[in-house]
């Protein structure tokens, strides 16, 4: 009935269908798109910056607080060869709750106006916390198409991208 390596092919071909039908199937995801940095507490994913192509551009991107406690962000800043810049935050600060993605285009909506953000501009970001540490990098400046054709990016308050 076979020899020894006939054996030997028959349970390495059982115990291969039984490790692929088995196991759990891999959660299917979409390719990344956006900048990806991570701190010992906090998860930054899917980073970038949608312009309008007017002075306005808003954060997309999901915050991850993988810490115990909850955490803010409380500041961001961008790279000093940008020039002058506003951010506005609407509906208040952002509250990271542990273990609770904040997608920041629908959860919180953060934009920057500055008239230097072109596509394809990578500017440096900082993004401050309340308890974890900052993360610092860069972010691909996007346009409102393809995976960001449903970006909704608003017009500064005034209707003038300059600060002042």
């Amino acid at each position: 009935m076979g020899g020894p390596w006939t054996r030997v092919v028959a349970g390495l071909a059982v115990g291969l269908a039984c490790a692929t039908s088995c196991a759990e199937r891999p959660v299917e995801t979409e390719a990344s798109i956006g900048q990806v940095e991570r701190t010992e507490s906090m998860d930054a994913l899917g980073m970038a910056l949608v312009t309008n192509g007017q002075g306005a551009a808003r954060l997309v991107g999901t915050l991850v607080n993988q810490a115990d406690d909850p955490d803010r962000l409380i500041g961001v800043d961008v790279e000093p060869t940008v020039g002058s810049f506003d951010v506005v935050i609407a509906d208040g600060p952002i509250v990271l709750p542990p273990e609770e993605p904040v997608t920041l285009a629908r959860d919180a909506q953060m934009t920057v106006f500055t008239d230097r953000f072109v596509p394809g501009f990578r500017p440096e970001l900082r993004l401050v916390f309340l308890n974890s540490a900052p993360i610092v990098t860069t972010v691909p400046v996007e346009t409102q198409t393809g995976p960001y054709a449903e970006v909704e990016v608003l017009r500064a308050p005034d209707g003038d991208i300059s600060p002042d």
